[in-house]
């Protein structure tokens, strides 16, 4: 794995339904203890063709402090476009 810093792209597990427009998906990820659910454009999926079901996101990392980080989401949600996770439990990092 690649180092773990400020401006780096991640991959985010996410689940996916099908949303208002084509070319959206409502998603929800899941990281440590925290959620963020809302509207991703379909180019930001690693599936971009599948409508449901198990994706993942492209996400930038906006802080890493410790054993943490943060990251962007490019997203609409109602409550904010940042989550945090473990370092230990990133899977890839471009």
């Amino acid at each position: 794995m690649e180092q773990v810093r400020k401006g780096a792209n991640v991959w985010l597990p996410c689940r996916t339904k099908n949303g208002p427009f084509p070319d959206e998906r409502l998603a929800l990820i899941e990281l440590d203890q925290t959620e963020w659910g809302g509207f991703i454009k379909v180019n930001w999926l690693k599936e971009k063709k599948q409508i449901e079901g198990d994706n993942e996101v492209l996400a930038t990392i906006s802080s890493v402090e410790g054993g943490t980080y943060s990251v962007i989401i490019p997203g609409c949600a109602p409550s904010s476009d940042r989550l945090e996770g473990r370092i230990a439990d990133l899977v890839k990092v471009s």
